[in-house]
């Protein structure tokens, strides 16, 4: 069983002793502080400015794949425009028969929503 003190053990002496002691640093260890200190302030020193962001029509050209995709988009707008407006006579016959009821009617030979509806049951 183990004892317990009959007295209990009064803290204020340890307290005053402490308060009477002066612990100052030495002055090696201050130098160390103070060298580290410095060494972390260079980090933090002023860099030079970010460049500006790119305005938003030099992304958009860049994620196209440059001027020459450009270009190449502008020109196909063009001619699509072109050939709107004034059809050529050959694109005549083409229209007339994409429009027509011939055309149509080969739809009816792909399956639709209704051959779907069978599955499993023919």
């Amino acid at each position: 069983m183990p004892k317990t003190p009959e007295k209990p053990i009064d803290l204020d002496d340890f307290f005053a002793a402490e308060k009477q002691a002066v612990n100052e640093p030495s002055a090696d260890f201050m130098a160390r502080v103070l060298h580290d200190a410095e060494d972390i302030q260079d980090a933090f020193a002023p860099q030079a400015p970010s460049p500006k962001p790119k305005p938003i029509w030099e992304a958009l050209i860049g994620a196209i794949g440059g001027w020459r995709s450009v270009a190449g988009l502008a020109t196909a707008t063009i001619v699509g425009v072109w050939i709107g407006v004034s059809p050529p006579e050959s694109l005549d016959g083409l229209a007339s028969f994409v429009w027509s009821e011939d055309a149509v009617s080969y739809a009816e030979y792909l399956p639709n929503y209704d051959y779907t509806l069978l599955e499993g049951q023919l």
